[in-house]
């Protein structure tokens, strides 16, 4: 097996001792990569919420990426209860 960033992933069985964690047929999940632009006053928004939703402890260490994850949730949400009632 190559060495490096461009090693290739191991198939088939998973072999002990090679920090396989899923099963020998499980297929890993892959998250898609998303690049946004996102305005420094959206993220200044962002920052200022960290300790806001740290304090009310229903997330565990939470960061700026994971404000906007929640966010865009939370947006998400809102434009499906908007948007979907109109449709059907």
């Amino acid at each position: 097996m190559a060495k490096g960033p461009h090693r290739k992933l191991p198939t088939g069985r998973a072999r002990r001792g090679k920090g396989v964690t899923m099963g020998s047929r499980a297929k890993p999940t892959h998250t898609p990569v998303v690049a946004l632009r996102i305005p420094v006053a959206l993220i200044a928004k962002a920052d200022a919420l960290v300790p806001e939703i740290a304090a009310a402890g229903e997330v565990v260490n939470p960061t700026r990426s994971t404000v906007i994850r929640l966010a865009l949730a939370e947006g998400l949400r809102v434009l499906t209860r908007r948007y979907a009632a109109d449709a059907g």
